[in-house]
């Protein structure tokens, strides 16, 4: 795909997308662009407001991960700037998934904080011979998740390109990108 792909696109296609268009079967959005309703995940009836997501590019840990990154964005033939902002609207079933998220995520911090306070209650010199840290591992995990969920970080959608402000994604359903104009490379 070439870069100068956005370039080709006409005016009318451009604006009845309101940023989104199909590419196959993967969703392509405009960063600042809100999605049309329905329901992308399932098609059905969107209520409410629109949630806003943060789509980034997963990253590798330290400087041989990002350079592994790096890497795959190039074979990919992939420009990545920072994050991609989109406001789109769910269904309630699909509403539901980042509270659920938050909930599994306070969950683990509940879970592992009590585990760790069972250990060091049984043994308190050793913490069950260092068993301890399980539970603290999970708690930190639930923190995390916690974190990233609130951050905006997206649950629904995984990011298979990125393109200056623009990125492909998996995870739409078919009936909803059929809707949508075919992004014209």
């Amino acid at each position: 795909m070439e870069d100068n792909a956005i370039q080709q696109l006409n005016d009318s296609e451009f604006n009845s997308a309101v940023g989104a268009w199909r590419d196959g079967e993967l969703l392509v959005v405009r960063n600042g662009a809100t999605l049309p309703k329905p329901c992308p995940k399932c098609n059905a009836e969107a209520i409410e407001s629109p949630i806003k997501l943060k789509i980034v590019r997963p990253q590798g840990e330290g400087f041989i991960g990002a350079a592994v990154a790096d890497a795959i964005d190039q074979y990919k033939g992939s420009t990545y700037v920072g994050p991609i902002h989109v406001r789109v609207f769910f269904c309630p079933r699909h509403r539901r998934l980042r509270r659920v998220l938050l909930i599994i995520c306070l969950a683990c911090i509940v879970l592992g904080a009590g585990g760790a306070a069972v250990c060091l209650l049984i043994d308190p010199k050793d913490g069950l011979s260092g068993a301890v840290f399980f539970p603290v591992v999970v708690a930190l995990g639930g923190f995390a998740g916690i974190l990233a969920t609130l951050n905006g970080e997206n649950p629904w959608f995984k990011p298979k390109r990125f393109n200056q402000e623009y990125v492909w994604l998996k995870g739409a359903c078919v009936k909803y990108l059929n809707n949508l104009p075919r992004f014209i490379r």
